[in-house]
Parts: structure tokens; C-alpha cells; sequence
């Protein structure tokens, strides 16, 4: 039986972040709008709601602000007809960068919830810094992750760089991705400084076929740095290219130095001996880290 193909809006969202300032920074009769704390991409429609602002990048009508939970701070971003999902852009570089909304000197407010199920990325290419140094607080989500498509994307250099910065618990489970394996990938610093003061860190990324990826330079250092707790599941298993221009400089350079954590990298190598950059490739890791064989190269 086919699937059914998902439905998507017609036009691509905005920057949502600037469209939200913009719209926090407007009044109503002389009252501020509240803070925005969380997002949700939503396919139900308008449900009868007035629409808080034109979500949609040219300003085409089909893409919509919603309120979901006025009082927590949580906006719906939907089409006003349900069963559409919300078309994103082909770059999402930058996307959810960092999100701090500065209340004229008094105080910083976070977007700390993202449920991000509905935004279809299935055309994007571009994911990098997408979620770099999201997360303000301890209680810092994004949920739907596992519904992306990535296939299309090549670009997720420092995706998630200094993302979940205060979690003291991170679990992320991305074992769903499936990667281009038509046109070279770069991942460089894509998991640098993850989760830096989380006490526990649970990353899956079990399945990825990285046959395609050049850069991995710095993908995981810092990764984890308190954390006596850390488990990262299905690196071991990565199916890794054989070329002659790949980076694996400082991949894992003072990767998880806190715990007991340990990878066993040398299947990376069952194929024959990895030509690349590897310099400082797992350094101060305390030999929690058996590395693949390198094959000898000239620079």
C-alpha cells in the first residue's frame, strides 16, 4: 500500500525568530505582548483561533501565529487549514541560533520548547548552527526530531554546537536520520560543547550511513565536559567513507573527560586503513577511545 504524501503549505515559513520579535515588539494600546518561552509547528489549523501574525515569508496568507498556551508563552505556528505541514526553508542556518529575546535591559527570556514535528525539512540543505546554543534553563526541549527528513541536507557543520548548555538530563535519539548519498556531507563541530554542564547525556545516533561525510573536524569535543554519566550509542557502528580528503581532526578531542564512557571506533577501519586529517583526533580522552587504523598520508 503507498503511503499517503503529506501535505505542506504552498510557501515556506519566515524567520520566525525575527517575526516574533517584530510582533513582541508591536503594541496594543499601549500593552506589550507577552514572551514568547516555546514554539510549537503544528497541521491543525486555525481551530477557530485569530491569527496573532503572518508567519509565511512573503506574507502569502497560508502560514500562521497562533496562541497555543497564552499564559505559558507557547505559540502554535500552523496553516489556518489543518492537515498541512509547515514548509521550511531550504537553508536553516542559524534557524533556532541561540534565541534570547532581551526585554530592554531588565531581563533575558529563552525559547526553551521547540516541538518541531511539523516542520517539513524533507527540501532543506542547509542545517548549519541550525540549534546552536539553544536552551537557556535546565528545562530546555525540542521534541519531533526523529520525524525529520534530512536526506536532502549536506551541510550540518555546528548543528547542535553548545546546544542544551544548562540541561543537567539530555536524551536525544536521532537514529531515524537518513543521510544524502548522492553529494559530499559536512558535520564539522555538529555535537562541539553538547550538553557542557548535563550531569547525564544519552545520544543515539545508531543507523547513520556517513559514507558521504568529509568533515567531522571537532564534531565531538567538548562534548559532555562534566558529565560522569554519558551514553552515546551507534558511533561505533558508523559507516564511514574511505576518502582522501576527509577531516577527523579533533573529533573527539576532551570528548566526555567526566565519565567512563568508552568507543570503540576500529570498525571504521574493517574496510582498510582511513586516509584523512586526524590530528589530535581523541587527545585527552585517556585512551577511553580506540581509534581506527590510519592509514599514513602526505600533506
Amino acid at each position: 500500500m503507498t503511503a499517503k504524501k503529506k501535505r505542506t503549505t504552498k510557501h515556506v515559513i519566515g524567520n520566525i525568530l525575527i517575526l516574533i520579535k517584530k510582533w513582541q515588539l508591536a503594541s496594543s494600546n499601549g500593552v506589550s505582548h507577552p514572551f514568547v518561552e516555546g514554539i510549537v509547528f503544528s497541521n491543525e489549523g486555525a481551530k477557530g483561533r485569530t491569527p496573532l501574525f503572518d508567519a509565511s515569508n512573503s506574507k502569502t496568507g497560508d502560514i500562521f501565529a497562533y496562541w497555543k498556551d497564552e499564559k505559558s508563552g507557547i505559540l502554535e505556528i500552523s496553516a489556518p487549514e489543518p492537515g498541512y505541514e509547515i514548509k521550511a526553508p531550504k537553508s536553516m542556518d542559524c534557524y533556532f541560533y541561540k534565541t534570547i529575546f532581551c526585554d530592554y535591559g531588565t531581563a533575558e527570556k529563552f525559547i526553551t520548547y521547540l516541538d518541531v514535528t511539523h516542520l517539513d525539512v524533507s527540501k532543506s540543505t542547509d542545517f548549519s548552527d541550525c540549534f546552536k546554543e539553544f536552551g537557556g534553563n535546565q528545562e530546555a526541549e525540542i521534541h519531533g526530531l526523529s520525524a525529520w527528513g534530512v536526506s536532502h541536507g549536506i551541510n550540518f557543520c555546528g548543528m547542535f554546537d553548545d546546544a542544551f548548555s544548562e540541561n543537567k538530563t539530555v536524551d536525544l535519539d536521532l537514529t531515524s536520520w537518513k543521510f544524502c548519498q548522492d553529494h559530499e556531507i559536512k558535520m564539522n563541530r555538529m555535537f562541539r560543547r553538547f550538553a557542557r554542564k548535563a550531569e547525564e547525556v544519552n545520544l543515539n545516533l545508531g543507523g547513520w550511513n556517513v559514507e558521504k561525510v568529509t568533515g567531522f573536524y571537532e564534531a565531538f569535543k567538548d562534548f559532555a565536559c562534566i558529565a560522569e554519566k554519558v551514553n552515546i550509542t551507534g558511533v561505533d557502528e558508523w559507516t564511514v567513507g574511505q576518502g582522501n580528503y576527509i577531516s577527523f581532526s579533533s573529533m573527539f578531542e576532551n570528548f566526555a573527560p567526566k565519565c567512563n564512557c568508552q568507543l570503540d571506533l576500529s570498525k571504521w577501519s574493517k574496510s582498510g586503513a582511513l586516509l584523512g586529517r586526524n590530528y589530535y583526533f581523541a587527545l585527552g580522552t585517556f585512551f577511553k577511545i580506540k581509534e581506527p587504523v590510519w592509514a599514513d598520508r602526505e600533506d
